[in-house]
């Protein structure tokens, strides 16, 4: 998958206190998605968040509008699996 080159919406599965245990959570949340994250990629993004220290997004997806993110997050949400949308700048 091509690097994008502006701003980009994905969908977040999961964050963590260390990027290992983020990694280690990829594999869960494509058996838990019954097959729709088997083909997906996936990116750990680190964030810092005043007053609470560093967190380790997982997120999957690399979607043009907030609605296609949506979407996603929605069908997601129909086998079990819970997430949000995240805006993400490269």
């Amino acid at each position: 998958m091509a690097a994008p080159s502006g701003p980009y919406y994905a969908v977040q599965l999961a964050a963590y206190r260390s990027r290992g245990r983020a990694e280690r959570a990829w594999p869960e949340f494509q058996s838990a998605s019954r097959g729709m994250l088997n083909s997906a990629s996936h990116e750990v993004v680190t964030i810092s968040i005043e007053g609470k220290g560093l967190f380790f997004r997982l997120l999957t997806g690399q979607y043009a509008t907030n609605s296609d993110a949506s979407q996603a997050c929605a069908r997601l949400k129909s086998v079990g699996v819970d997430c949000l949308i995240r805006r993400v700048t490269p």
